[in-house]
């Protein structure tokens, strides 16, 4: 049974992570939709990427050429 419980919470917390993802993705797109349509230019901040899991993550920063 605790086996069970487990697994249903982790597949609960996947899917939550998974509509945040989807929440966050949305917020951005309403963003640059909403500079269009006021004539600004939409510029992504070149410090952070988007990962595949959709989830806005902070680049490495590197020193001396040791990350890559």
């Amino acid at each position: 049974m605790h086996v069970a419980y487990v697994t249903q919470q982790t597949v609960e917390e996947r899917l939550k992570k998974a509509e945040d993802a989807e929440k966050r993705r949305q917020f951005r797109e309403a963003k640059k939709r909403a500079a269009e349509e006021n004539g600004e230019e939409w510029v992504e901040d070149p410090r952070y990427y988007i990962g595949a899991d959709g989830v806005r993550r902070r680049r490495v920063k590197k020193w001396f050429g040791i990350w890559e």
